[in-house]
């Protein structure tokens, strides 16, 4: 009388690879890759890097994404309702006032001489302060048509 040991039958490759959440075909590739398909360790650990999802660093990458949506939707809503202006419309602005600054103080020095000329210094003083305070007064008026006009439709 012979005694049959009790023997397990090894685990198919299907309920290995359904049990990592992979198909057969993928785990075959695995293999060819070098992972030992009967390490658990080895295709947990190959099955985060395919599926990493779970893991903490694209979990923060997930974080990241939806927090940076989040803030550009905000910043549209802002640039909709007027309360934040473009960048591209401040440097239009700015080149705006620095036109009218460099065209005023051009014209300042053809205009100027022949109104000082002959003045004593508390006069030339007096016809210089005039002309810088009608400069200034032309950029404060070019700022604020800038404040007045209409946003931009994007």
């Amino acid at each position: 009388m012979s005694i049959k040991k009790a023997t397990t039958k090894p685990e198919s490759r299907r309920s290995i690879a359904k049990r990592h959440g992979i198909t057969a075909i993928t785990l075959d590739a695995w293999e060819l890759e070098g992972i030992d398909i009967r390490n658990d360790s080895q295709l947990a650990a190959r099955a985060t890097m395919k599926h990493g999802n779970n893991t903490p660093t694209m979990q923060a990458a997930k974080l990241r994404k939806l927090l940076a949506e989040a803030r550009s939707a905000e910043l549209k809503a802002m640039l909709t309702e007027g309360k934040m202006i473009s960048l591209e419309d401040v440097c239009q602005c700015l080149t705006k006032i620095g036109c009218t600054l460099r065209a005023q103080l051009s014209k300042l020095r053809a205009d100027l001489p022949p109104v000082i000329y002959g003045m004593n210094q508390g006069d030339t003083s007096k016809a210089i302060a005039a002309a810088v305070e009608r400069i200034l007064q032309s950029i404060c008026d070019e700022l604020e048509k800038v404040k007045t006009e209409p946003p931009r439709p994007d």
